[in-house]
């Protein structure tokens, strides 16, 4: 259906979000030519479906993919998740480096709670015999 058709129908307009139903209100030719009053949800389902239709139908999609892999498989692979395992005093020190006046997130260090998540191990403070696993 044409957005002039859509326009004229005043059903069709109060279905896409539009307020007026006055007939003499509907703009025939809106300021910047032909236009039709949407809700945000409407306009932006329409923007998506769009956006997806217009990169499959280019093949633009999987050039985009094809560029941007290689990119997130670097920051994946240079920001590594490291467990801080404090002991003692020198453990402070450590946390006040994730603290807000130091922010260590944002360079992509994301502390994680276990061995298993993490990529390293940071060991601050003395280590002993005492540390070694049986």
């Amino acid at each position: 259906m044409s957005a002039k058709g859509i326009r004229g129908n005043i059903d069709l307009r109060r279905g896409l979000g539009s307020k007026t139903t006055d007939r003499e209100k509907i703009m025939e030719d809106g300021p910047a030519g032909d236009w039709l009053a949407l809700r945000s949800d409407q306009l932006l389902k329409w923007i998506d479906d769009a956006v997806y239709n217009a990169s499959e139908a280019t093949g633009m999609r999987e050039v985009v993919d094809r560029v941007t892999s290689p990119i997130f498989n670097f920051a994946q692979r240079f920001s590594p998740h490291p467990l801080h395992f404090g002991i003692m005093c020198c453990a402070i020190e450590m946390g006040q480096a994730s603290a807000p006046d130091h922010d260590i997130d944002r360079l992509g260090l994301v502390y994680r709670s276990s061995p298993r998540q993490c990529d390293v191990l940071i060991v601050n403070g003395p280590v002993c015999e005492n540390y070694v696993p049986n």
